[in-house]
């Protein structure tokens, strides 16, 4: 029989507290688009890869949709391509 280990991958325990923590401080409002969700996800808005840290400055409440384009961007930048991106509509009803 193995044992559960709660807590562990994905960052474990401590990266569900911080990323609970950035929900709470945004109130759940995407950073990018200005829509409030609560099921979003956690954001480094300086990618690690480009020496953001994981510290509660750096990181921001954002919407899947918006997730997906920003990480959609941030990998054509790193093989050097351009993409176009996909027009949203921010809370005011204007593009963003």
């Amino acid at each position: 029989m193995t044992a559960t280990r709660y807590g562990n991958g994905r960052g474990g325990r401590p990266w569900r507290r911080l990323r609970d923590a950035v929900a709470i401080r945004d109130g759940y409002k995407c950073y990018v688009c200005g829509r409030i969700v609560e099921q979003g996800e956690c954001d480094h808005i300086v990618p690690v890869s480009k020496g953001g840290k994981t510290e509660m400055g750096n990181l921001g409440w954002i919407c899947p949709p918006c997730h997906a384009d920003k990480s959609e961007r941030e990998a054509a930048e790193a093989q050097g391509r351009n993409v176009r991106i996909k027009a949203r509509i921010g809370v005011d009803g204007w593009p963003m």
